[in-house]
């Protein structure tokens, strides 16, 4: 399907090789479970999508009937949006008018170079967040100078020498010339992404809305003001949650409810409510031990 061609998956059961490391175990299983169902399993259906933070790095996250990805965008990629976001990937060479209307557009305040409040608001305006981390990175490709910002000269500069690149792969197109990583065309959002990890619902221990933790210690890690906005998952044998931040307080609701849903109707025939709002089975009989499922 689209999805495993986005994220260049494989079929475990296929490829002895792939997410074969220790620490990539949930994601394999994940992988085979998500997009690889056995003949009679039922197929698994996407039913949210959308931009976080993991562990303070930009993430997109799918939230599948029967588990959950991140996949992350490649630094290259995030270049090539900088560079050109509206381009087919066919062209030869770019016209100057293109690089200084590219420039401009990104360059609001009109001063001549782009600084990191720009390049955020541009990548923000394409639905992609980017970690503090990530940005420095992005602006570093570009400042030859380390002065903190792009000058349109670097702008320039960094288009030339990629377009160089782009002339010595015989019979490839201008973005295979940008970057060797990108092995496929541009999906039609102009986001490249590769699969940073996943896991199936049955991992899931408690899931939690930071904005109404009751865990103080760990409220007080994530923050006062990071809090409203933060969604902890609890993984079973796993101490640490994963720290999932969203950009406004009603997204953590939203997300909480779609993880709700999904784990209510995988064990919707063999589950009944507890009191508390979690989800209660009976040892020895394949169901969840109380309270394996909590919703903070």
């Amino acid at each position: 399907n689209s999805i495993v061609d986005f994220l260049e998956l494989k079929n475990p059961s296929d490829h002895s090789e792939y997410l074969k490391k220790p620490e990539q175990e949930s994601t394999q299983k994940a992988v085979s479970s998500i997009f690889f169902p056995q003949p009679g399993e039922q197929q698994p259906v996407l039913l949210k999508r959308g931009s976080a933070l993991l562990g303070g790095e930009e993430r997109e996250l799918m939230l599948f009937t029967n588990g959950f990805v991140f996949s992350r965008v490649e630094l290259d990629t995030l270049v090539n949006l900088l560079l050109d976001a509206s381009s087919s990937g066919k062209m030869e060479k770019v016209a100057p008018d293109r690089i200084t209307e590219q420039f401009s557009a990104i360059d609001v305040d009109d001063s001549g170079s782009l600084d990191h409040h720009e390049v955020r608001d541009f990548f923000r305006g394409m639905g992609i967040t980017l970690s503090e981390t990530v940005l420095d990175e992005v602006v570093h490709k570009f400042d030859s100078d380390d002065d903190g910002t792009i000058s349109f000269e670097e702008f320039k500069s960094t288009m030339d020498e990629l377009h160089i690149l782009a002339e010595k792969k015989k019979n490839g197109s201008f973005w295979e010339g940008l970057s060797g990583n990108l092995k496929h065309a541009l999906t039609k959002d102009g986001v490249t992404r590769i699969l940073d990890v996943a896991f199936q619902m049955s991992d899931i221990k408690k899931i939690e809305n930071m904005g109404a933790c009751r865990d103080k210690e760990l409220k007080r890690i994530v923050g006062k003001e990071l809090a409203p906005l933060t969604l902890a998952v609890y993984l079973k044998d796993v101490h640490v949650p994963l720290v999932v931040n969203c950009s406004k307080p009603g997204h953590v609701e939203a997300w909480e409810e779609a993880f709700r849903k999904c784990m209510e109707s995988q064990v919707a025939d063999e589950t009944e409510m507890d009191e508390d709002g979690g989800l209660s089975h009976e040892k020895g009989t394949g169901e969840w031990d109380s309270p394996n499922i909590d919703w903070g």
